[in-house]
């Protein structure tokens, strides 16, 4: 197990002596049941508890020297960061939860608060479902007051979105300016890092998300805010989470590996046990029994107690041969339960009557927590001699047993299964006839639940509408609230499932084909798809949302009818932008003939419809104007993009864009009514024409004027695109500080909406600003991680392209094999797909390898003539050592600077550079010279040095 990190050794051995000298005094009045009753005693994890302690302790100590406590710290404190967030990671069962358990009772005893929540598998696709239970837990249990929060009531009032119970406390908010979703997004997590730092400043806060690998995408993104926010504030956060569960794909992963690059969160691998240890925790059992349940458990606590429990009361039980257990059953989709786990849950269950083992088995198609009112409704429903008293005497026979906790009172009595193991256990065994049945059922009875706040219930109730076989309207209509509810919370991935899932429905409503559709249906069948679309493309996935695009001009065509002449100018504009978006699909494919023939396909439309002017043209003149800055025509995309922004202008001033009322438009109908983002976009390709063209600080102006604009209304994937932007600007002109941060913020955002394309392209840039900085072996890493982003989403430039700085870098490190391989891939890939920029940065490549390879045959030849007593010198010694090498560079070099017009202005200095590097070595000291001073001016010119 590894030591205590040196950031929080100072901390710890400090926060040790004060203990002699500070006395805390336990918060009155707080009291909450932590942990499970008639727990064994904790064996084995001395060294992870001390680790979890000394976190406590320093986050504790080091909050009341920055506030100006009692001096017991060395001033350097006052700007030392440790972490304050602790991650458990292992698998299920191996005792996480426990030592979480453990560091909070240690919490309660020195006075204090602690916040639990879990979440469970079932409600993964729930937006924010871990901090609702968070903040409600925290409610529940007096950490905050609701005359507190009334007395900054703007601040808080976007906490009534998670928890709708608050509604009534806070007035309806109007804006001068209506808020974007992502606007909405952030006053919600400021609102929630303002309540958890003012429990804080009052009584010390640890709040425990257990199960952190079932989390939602927004939970997820809300964790990493508040993480990076808590230094200077008495919280400390702990996260139980099963990293073999995780797939690669899951942006989880990234995230944590980020926030663990910051310095910000301590990862604790919890480890099994050892044979010692098991046998420690069960040595009260028959020296046999002790064997067996070492052999089963395989070094997981869980399993050894249950296993004993099982031993213990049933003595009857033949102790057989031990095989291996496989603890690893679990995944994120079908969850299947390895034997020896099932065994041992089924003997627990056992244990319970009848009548007990039903009610839970039907409680467990809710997932890990029911409320009491909801079972009964369920059992009421199926059983009709149940009665609340039978129920009641049912559920607390399973308290008893060990098999359910509850939390709460009064009318807000939640009841969780003990472990989620035993969910899916359960679930397990039910026929499919069955299972729908049930899932019919909790969606009937949730409804009730949730009536007047459908929105609220919504992602749940679809859940079992889905499962149950439920009419497909019906499922369409919950999964529309789903999906837009999450949507507005900046939640693509969850978005995107809902919208599917209404797509799905409403298919198999309509069958084969359109004419069974009403028209009202078309339109809801068009929006979900649009929608769709767009959540898919912002996730990188550029075939599926060009086929989602095209389906969406079929569905708006069908049958089509105009009222008057306005209203088919309208549905015109709507179309040529549903082409530009399927345009877009292709340009990201780097198809740019296929793009171009869409723009013209757009144009079409808007002339047949007498369009003259508007939204639909500007967008289609800027789209243009991308195509033609890849192909190398810069003066034409200058011309479209200057286009473009002036119209984008005259729009801005003409039309009143309501940033509120365009929360439920699609894309396109939000650039008819006069997005005014789109004037950052414009000023973002301006950037990129001038960049390209060897001005990087006029490039940078453009790029601060769409910044601007991005932040204003707060447009996250904007403001990641023009991040990386800026920071290859700096990259450019050598102020690599500058462009580690931009790059970083871009990275960030990219994680938080899915942007894999961009997350590819940052990783790149990375790895350059790495090389550069001499940092090879963490380029390499930079690299291959943009290579597999690339190929995850089949991006063959982005490959080429790659692999093409990839291998510099292997020749950089003397690894030729490596990087013959790596350009010999990049090049192949370059003229398949007959890209210029593809090509010539593998050639720039391939020269320079050769150019290596001629280095060190020199190098090689010089040390075995002086081995042997005869050294020569001159241009003898490259004859010698193989000057083809260095006359294939010199042709490579050449053939780069053919493509004059099509070539970047940094890969044409660096192909310049390595030729008078060539020159050079070939002797022609006088041809060099010309050619290096002809290279610096230009490299002046564009800024480069």
């Amino acid at each position: 197990f590894p030591p205590i990190p040196p950031q929080l050794r100072p901390v710890a051995e400090v926060a040790s002596a004060a203990e002699r000298d500070v006395s805390i005094t336990p918060r009155q009045g707080y009291k909450v049941q932590i942990g499970r009753s008639h727990q064994t005693p904790l064996i084995g994890r001395d060294q992870e508890l001390e680790t979890m302690y000394q976190v406590l302790l320093a986050s504790e100590q080091g909050t009341r020297a920055h506030a100006g406590h009692k001096k017991v710290f060395s001033p350097s404190l006052d700007t030392q960061h440790h972490p304050q967030c602790l991650l458990l990671v292992g698998e299920a069962g191996i005792g996480k939860t426990r030592l979480a358990e453990e560091l909070s009772q240690e919490a309660l005893k020195r006075g204090w608060a602690v916040a639990w929540s879990r979440v469970y598998a079932q409600e993964s696709s729930v937006p924010y479902r871990q901090w609702t239970e968070v903040l409600r837990n925290a409610l529940a249990h007096g950490l905050w007051q609701r005359q507190e929060i009334t007395k900054q009531r703007l601040v808080y009032q976007p906490l009534s979105t998670l928890l709708p119970e608050l509604h009534d406390l806070f007035p309806e908010v109007v804006y001068p300016s209506p808020q974007s979703p992502e606007q909405e997004q952030l006053r919600l997590w400021e609102a929630t890092l303002k309540l958890l730092s003012t429990i804080s400043e009052r009584t010390p806060l640890l709040l425990v998300l257990d199960d952190f690998h079932w989390a939602d995408a927004s939970s997820s993104e809300l964790f990493a805010y508040l993480v990076r926010r808590m230094h200077g504030h008495s919280i400390v956060m702990v996260g139980t989470y099963r990293d073999n569960e995780l797939p690669a794909s899951n942006p989880l992963r990234p995230l944590l590996t980020d926030l663990q690059r910051e310095q910000v969160i301590l990862s604790i691998p919890i480890q099994p046990l050892s044979d010692e240890q098991i046998a420690s925790l069960v040595a009260h059992l028959p020296g046999t029994m002790v064997q067996f349940i070492q052999s089963k458990a395989a070094g997981n606590p869980f399993f050894a107690e249950e296993l004993a429990r099982t031993v213990e009361s049933a003595p009857g039980t033949q102790v057989g041969a031990p095989d291996q257990p496989n603890t690893n059953g679990l995944t994120d989709g079908e969850l299947t339960l390895p034997d020896t786990i099932s065994a041992v849950l089924e003997l627990r269950m056992s244990r319970l009557s009848s009548l007990c083992q039903r009610l839970l088995s039907n409680a467990a198609v809710l997932g890990g927590s029911f409320t009491f009112h909801v079972i009964e409704q369920m059992e009421t429903g199926i059983n009709a001699r149940a009665d609340e008293d039978t129920i009641l005497d049912l559920l607390e026979e399973a308290i008893q047993a060990g098999v359910l906790t509850e939390e709460g009172t009064g009318t807000r009595i939640t009841y969780q299964f003990w472990h989620p193991l035993l969910v899916s256990h359960l679930y397990d065994q039910f026929s499919a006839a069955r299972r729908a049945r049930l899932h019919r059922r909790a969606a009937e009875v949730l409804q009730r639940v949730y009536e007047g706040r459908e929105e609220e219930g919504a992602a749940v109730i679809t859940h079992h509408l889905v499962a149950g076989g439920a009419d497909p309207l019906q499922v369409v209509h919950y999964a529309e609230l789903a999906g837009d509810r999450a949507y507005n919370l900046s939640a693509y991935p969850e978005a995107e499932g809902f919208y599917r899932i209404a797509v799905s429905q409403l298919d198999e409503h309509i069958g084969l084909s359109l004419s069974n559709a009403s028209q009202d249906e078309r339109t809801r069948l068009a929006y979900f798809l649009e929608r769709l679309g767009e959540c898919t493309r912002v996730q990188g996935k550029y075939e599926e949302a060009r086929h989602l695009y095209e389906r969406v001009l079929e569905v708006r065509s069908y049958q089509r009818t105009f009222a008057t002449d306005d209203e088919y100018r309208f549905e015109a504009q709507i179309d040529a932008l549903l082409w530009r978006e399927i345009a877009l699909t292709w340009y990201d494919s780097w198809d740019s003939e296929q793009a171009q023939a869409c723009c013209e396909r757009g144009e079409q439309v808007l002339r047949e419809a007498g369009v003259k002017g508007g939204s639909a043209w500007a967008i289609l003149r800027f789209q243009q104007g991308y195509i033609n800055w890849r192909e190398g025509n810069y003066d034409s995309a200058y011309g479209f993009a200057l286009e473009a922004l002036e119209l984008f202008k005259g729009l801005f001033e003409q039309q009143n864009f309501q940033e509120g009322s365009a929360l439920r438009l699609t894309g396109t109908k939000r650039s008819i009514a006069g997005d005014p983002v789109n004037l950052g976009r414009a000023h973002t390709l301006l950037a990129a024409i001038v960049a390209t063209i060897g001005k990087p600080t006029e490039a940078l102006v453009y790029l601060d004027t769409s910044l601007a604009l991005f932040e204003q209304y707060d447009r996250q994937r904007e403001i990641a695109n023009v991040s990386c932007n800026i920071g290859d600007i700096h990259l450019r002109k050598a102020e690599h500080q500058e462009a580690q941060a931009s790059f970083r913020r871009s990275l960030h955002l990219a994680n938080r909406v899915g942007d894999i394309p961009l997350k590819a392209v940052v990783f790149c840039n990375l790895g350059v600003l790495a090389f550069r900085s001499g940092s090879l072996l963490e380029a390499e890493e930079w690299f291959k991680k943009g290579i597999i982003l690339a190929e995850q989403i089949n991006d063959q430039v982005y490959v080429s392209l790659f692999c093409a700085y990839l291998a510099t870098v292997y020749k950089d490190q003397g690894k030729f094999t490596e990087s013959k391989d790596s350009v010999y891939r990049a090049l192949t890939i370059g003229r398949a797909i007959r890209n210029p920029p593809c090509i010539s940065l593998s050639l720039v490549a391939l020269g320079s390898l050769r150019i290596a390879q001629a280095v060190e045959h020199t190098i090689g030849h010089n040390r075995e003539q002086k081995d042997s007593g005869w050294l020569h010198t001159g241009r003898q010694d490259l004859e010698v050592a193989d000057i083809h090498f260095l006359l294939r560079a010199k042709a490579t070099l050449e053939r780069v600077l053919v493509l004059q017009e099509e070539l970047e202005a940094e890969t044409k200095i660096e192909a310049q550079l390595a030729l008078v590097e060539v020159i050079l070595m070939l002797g022609d000291l006088e041809t060099a010279k010309d050619f290096v001073t002809r290279t610096l001016e230009e490299a002046n010119q564009y800024e480069l040095i």
